[in-house]
């Protein structure tokens, strides 16, 4: 399972592994339970972009049923950007354990790009939000 946990997440380094365990020439218990680790923490990650992923189809699909200003796109909404924050903490972590582990990781370990779609997805939730304060008023001056 961890594996295909592995392979799913693009990770060469614990796919080497993953083959090692598997002929019984794995490196140390260390290095196999820090193997272990990762890719549980890997897997957590790409649960929480696919959870994301799946409540951006249902806003998607929401919108072009014609429901765009409900207060349920904008709770979804909120809820990608949380996700997608979480996720940005997360790489950032993995990251850095893995620049500690590496001599050769170049580069700053922070994802700045989640951080950056995880506050535009908040600013998209909060400009639907005054979209609709704006509608139910017009709605009830009418």
């Amino acid at each position: 399972m961890l594996c295909i946990v592995a392979l799913l997440s693009n990770n060469i380094d614990a796919l080497q592994l993953c083959y090692e365990m598997g002929k019984g020439t794995a490196y140390t218990d260390a290095t196999q339970r820090s193997f272990l680790i990762k890719t549980m923490i890997r897997a957590v990650d790409m649960n929480i972009l696919l959870i994301a992923g799946i409540l951006l189809i249902i806003v998607v699909s929401k919108i072009n049923k014609g429901l765009v200003f409900v207060w349920q796109n904008i709770t979804l909404f909120r809820w990608i950007g949380y996700l997608l924050g979480i996720h940005a903490l997360v790489s950032s972590a993995i990251n850095y354990v893995e620049k500690q582990a590496s001599e050769t990781f170049e580069g700053n370990p922070f994802d700045y790009q989640g951080v950056i779609a995880a506050i535009f997805v908040l600013m998209v939730a909060e400009i639907f939000a005054i979209g609709l304060r704006m509608k139910e008023e017009q709605d009830l001056t009418v």
